[in-house]
């Protein structure tokens, strides 16, 4: 089974994603913003980045996320050439772990999941909402060690994509914890237990 689940920067996918994985030791936790940073030190998509971008985008072998996301984040075109460069070494990765765990419950977490084919894969899909003001506290909070700022939160959250409810088996408006937490329990009861 896989589950897809959705949403803006901090709405609290990853939270969600970890809570159901609590509730069923066969669920299994992809945070595919992890496996893009994992490719981000690909030698290979490093020097791609360089050539499609600017050098500054790598120093030391390491990308400069903040330097990439300003470049990425001001056009769609940037985007996009971003995600030519990155999205076949992680969809393989993700069909990796798919195909090495046949026995588990695939719960993949990643804003950008409905423009891949693992969407379309999905047996469940979990679109996680939550107001602007919200999310930005959250992302600032948790972004201690690197700080972002609240304009560029913005401009990140501008370049994400929208989201159709119609295409969404279950919406969860993640704004008071204790509710959201027994929303999580009942689509598990429901959606995921009865399958």
């Amino acid at each position: 089974m896989i589950i897809s689940i959705v949403g803006k920067s901090g709405s609290g996918k990853s939270t969600i994603s970890k809570t159901l994985e609590s509730l069923d030791e066969r669920m299994l936790h992809v945070d595919i913003d992890q496996i893009s940073h994992q490719v981000l030190t690909f030698p290979e998509v490093q020097e791609q980045l360089q050539k499609s971008f600017c050098p500054d985008v790598v120093m030391d072998h390491e990308v400069q996320r903040k330097v990439l996301g300003r470049i990425v984040f001001s056009s769609p075109e940037q985007m996009q050439k971003l995600t030519d460069i990155t999205w076949s070494h992680m969809e393989r990765i993700i069909d990796q772990i798919i195909k090495n765990n046949p026995n588990k419950i695939i719960l993949l977490d990643w804003l950008l999941l409905p423009k891949t084919k693992f969407f379309n894969q999905s047996d469940l899909r979990i679109w996680v909402d939550a107001p602007f003001t919200e999310r930005l506290d959250r992302v600032v909070k948790r972004s201690i060690s690197d700080p972002i700022t609240p304009d560029y939160f913005k401009k990140r959250d501008d370049a994400g994509i929208d989201y159709e409810e119609g295409k969404y088996d279950v919406v969860i408006n993640n704004t008071n914890k204790e509710k959201t937490q027994n929303e999580v329990k009942q689509v598990y009861e429901k959606s995921i237990l009865r399958r």
